[in-house]
C-alpha cells in the first residue's frame, strides 16, 4: 500500500519532510496494462514533485529496482524531456539496502557501502539511465542492518532516539538522519 507521513525537521527552523511510501508498486511488471500504467503514473507523478527518491531494497540494484527506474524513464525522459532540464533542478536518489545480514556485510566491510555501490553502478548496464534521471552527484547508496527486537521495542515505547538505546541499526539510522 502507499502511506505519507510528515516528520519534522531536526533542530529549530529544520524543515519538514513528506515521505510517501510506495510500498509494493515495485512488484508490477512492465506489462502495459490498465493497472502498470496507473503505477507509472504514479510513479512518475512522485519523481516529478520529489527532491528525493529513497528506495528500500534487499539487494543492490536490483532487477524490481531498474524495473521501476525504466518505467519512469521512459515516460519522463522519452516524452518530457527531463534529461534536458537542469541537473540541480532533477531529484537524487538515496538507495538503501535493507536488513543486512553479516554475510552481505562482508562484500563491502573493507570500502564501506557507499564506495561498493559506486563500483556496482558504474560496472551495471543500465546505470546511464540513472544519470539522466537524477541530479549530477545525486546518487547514493547506504546500508542498514538488520531492525532487531530490540530497535522495535524501543520505537514502540518512544524511546529508540534515547542516548541508552545503542544498537548498530540506530546507528545506521542516524547517519542517514545527519
Amino acid at each position: 500500500g502507499t502511506h505519507i507521513v510528515e516528520v519534522p525537521g531536526i533542530g529549530p527552523g529544520g524543515a519538514a519532510l513528506r515521505l510517501i511510501d510506495t510500498e509494493g508498486l515495485s512488484h508490477v511488471g512492465r506489462s502495459r496494462g490498465r493497472r502498470e500504467a496507473l503505477v507509472r503514473q504514479f510513479l512518475v507523478s512522485t519523481y516529478l514533485t520529489s527532491s528525493w527518491v529513497i528506495w528500500l531494497d534487499s539487494e543492490v540494484l536490483s532487477t524490481n529496482f531498474f524495473t521501476m527506474m525504466w518505467l519512469v524513464h521512459d515516460y519522463v525522459v522519452d516524452v518530457l524531456k527531463v534529461k534536458d532540464a537542469a541537473g540541480d533542478r532533477l531529484p537524487r536518489l538515496m538507495y538503501i539496502r535493507t536488513q543486512e545480514t553479516e554475510v552481505q556485510q562482508q562484500e563491502y566491510r573493507e570500502q564501506g557501502f557507499a564506495s561498493f555501490f559506486d563500483k556496482a553502478l558504474a560496472g551495471h548496464e543500465d546505470a546511464d539511465i540513472l544519470r539522466q534521471m537524477f541530479a549530477p552527484g545525486g546518487l547514493h547508496g547506504h546500508a542498514l542492518p538488520i531492525w532487531t527486537v530490540e530497535d522495535l521495542e524501543a520505537f514502540g515505547s518512544g524511546g529508540f532516539w534515547a542516548a541508552g538505546h545503542d544498537t548498530p541499526f540506530k546507528a545506521a539510522v542516524g547517519s542517514l538522519r545527519d
